[in-house]
């Protein structure tokens, strides 16, 4: 979660989000990431702004909340090794580049 509030209904809650979110990587094998970030077309170990928002009626008598997560585009790949790289290993690696934010939201 990168964001939160929360609020006694009646009322709107208003979520504004504006954040830098890193890149991460997990791998099942050790790769140098600038090979991942070759691999996949952008770095693996940069920041990426996320922005968005949203607007969330809280019921009277209900307190609300609305959370805020960043969103991932995913990118699998297979592992190589060698000077050249062109012996595969048989492992993966996945980067998570950040490239927005998603909602929850709920009233009790």
């Amino acid at each position: 979660m990168i964001q939160q509030t929360s609020g006694q209904g009646k009322t709107t809650l208003v979520l504004s989000v504006e954040r830098s979110v890193a890149a991460t990587v997990t791998k099942e094998i050790n790769v140098d990431l600038k090979y991942v970030s070759a691999g996949v077309g952008w770095s693996v170990t940069n920041s990426y702004a996320v922005k968005n928002e949203t607007r969330y009626e809280v019921p009277a008598g209900k307190c609300g909340t609305v959370q805020a997560f960043p969103l991932y585009d995913v990118y699998q790949a297979d592992a190589y090794t060698g000077s050249t790289g062109n012996y595969p290993t048989g492992k993966k690696v996945w980067a998570y580049k950040p490239v927005g934010v998603c909602f929850n939201q709920w009233a009790q």
